[in-house]
């Protein structure tokens, strides 16, 4: 891929964007009382639009990241196909997982809320809105910033600040590590942001369904 550039200073702008978005998450929530679900969705939105804004017009560009105009229906179509390769790969993964008599439920267990609103407001931040906020954090600003030095400590170094972000509970965090590196690994190859973002929806939409199904079981 061709590497877009981010200064230090662009770097820092964003992540302490990111860190007060989610400390004033925290804040609303535990001041107001009102459900998490709902504070996650307007900070969600808040945040992704904040972010793409900085991109376009104080950052590299929305088409350096290949998020152009011009380029969002091959974005599309190469995001469908690697999201079908993924879907692929881990449904042949839980076969293993099942034959050897191991729970794959274990590794994506995903607390969901009970009431139906929450969990339709859910089901948005955490397959919409979510996914976009972290692939042009992680994969357009870290990834690309770390990118001058080279694709393996770019993809150790965003898939890490990944991993420590959605690191919640004990034990190894499987899914982030291999979404971390599978998101990185789509967007070095193919160029277009869409991509990963694409996998990430989709991705998220299935654990969560499967989530959701296992509940009713």
């Amino acid at each position: 891929m061709k590497v877009t550039p981010i200064s230090l200073r662009f770097f820092i702008l964003a992540l302490s964007i990111v860190l007060v978005g989610e400390l004033l998450i925290l804040a609303v929530n535990f001041h107001t009382g009102l459900p998490m679900s709902l504070v996650l969705l307007a900070g969600r939105l808040l945040l992704c639009l904040i972010l793409l804004l900085l991109v376009a017009f104080s950052g590299p560009g929305l088409a350096a990241l290949g998020l152009g105009s011009d380029q969002l229906t091959r974005g599309l179509q190469r995001g469908l196909l690697w999201s079908a390769c993924c879907g692929l790969a881990a449904l042949v993964l839980f076969g293993i997982l099942y034959a050897a008599d191991i729970s794959s439920f274990a590794l994506i267990s995903t607390e969901l809320p009970t009431s139906g609103r929450e969990l339709l407001v859910f089901f948005v931040t955490g397959t919409l809105l979510g996914p976009v906020v972290e692939e042009v954090f992680f994969r357009g600003i870290v990834y690309n910033f770390l990118r001058k030095w080279g694709v393996l400590l770019a993809l150790a170094g965003s898939t890490a600040f990944f991993v420590v972000a959605h690191t919640l509970r004990a034990g190894i965090p499987v899914p982030q590590i291999v979404g971390g590196l599978a998101f990185a690994i789509a967007y070095e190859l193919e160029g277009t942001l869409l991509v990963p973002i694409i996998i990430h929806v989709l991705g998220n939409a299935a654990i969560f369904s499967l989530c959701l199904l296992n509940n009713f079981m």
